[in-house]
């Protein structure tokens, strides 16, 4: 798999059995090794291990995985578990969410794609402050993240004010950053997190409190 400089990294821990005494498995910076006797070795690690953590691991629906992750296209992988099989990429990197800032002269092929006007780079300063502050339109985009089998998936202007909430002085709900306004650390953390979330998220059925919003 290419040692410790891929997706998995360093072990951080020695082999251990499973609950159920069947499999075998090692845990690595980037992710885990599962084997069991009838189906040998396999990785889980990027968005797979999200949702397989969300799933219970090898005690929930999904059981042991019985394949390597397969590409489905130049960025989607597909990989088979026992139960199922589930759409992921097995590192998770700066490709999955970009925060956005426009106008933009020229193309990419984000921009191409997606975004019109709009082109992936640094927008802590000139347009999610703004945004905050009531200076920009509530159409506004600030961030895209890629979600398996939905394309993209946008976050407005309007409803980041809405998850960062009223300026606490004001009084109002407290806001869900630490900071008022929150840091530019905390930007990035918040666009990182989020894309972990997604593959766990149902988005024709979103709970209360999601803040991304679909195209």
């Amino acid at each position: 798999m290419g040692g410790h400089n891929r997706d998995l990294g360093f072990p951080i821990s020695d082999e251990l059995t499973t609950p159920d005494g069947i499999g075998r498995y090692n845990v690595f910076e980037g992710g885990m090794i599962y084997w069991t006797p009838q189906d040998g070795a396999h990785p889980v690690s990027g968005t797979f291990l999200l949702q397989y953590t969300e799933q219970g691991f090898e005690k929930g629906l999904l059981g042991y995985p019985i394949g390597d992750p397969v590409a489905q296209d130049s960025f989607w992988q597909e990989q088979e578990f026992m139960g199922g099989k589930l759409t992921g990429v097995s590192q998770i990197t700066k490709d999955l969410y970009w925060p956005i800032f426009a106008p933009v002269v020229g193309s990419s092929v984000l921009q191409a794609e997606t975004f019109d006007d709009d082109e992936a780079r640094e927008n802590y300063q000139e347009r999610v402050l703004p945004c905050i502050e009531y200076e920009l339109p509530a159409d506004t985009k600030l961030a895209a993240w890629r979600v398996p089998g939905k394309g993209m998936v946008t976050l407005d202007c309007r409803r980041f004010r809405t998850h960062m909430a009223p300026n606490p002085e004001v009084g109002g709900h407290p806001g869900h950053f630490a900071n008022y306004p929150l840091t530019r650390k905390e930007w990035y953390d918040f666009l990182r997190c989020v894309s972990y979330t997604f593959p766990a998220e149902d988005l024709d059925r979103p709970g209360l409190g999601n803040c991304p919003q679909r195209n």
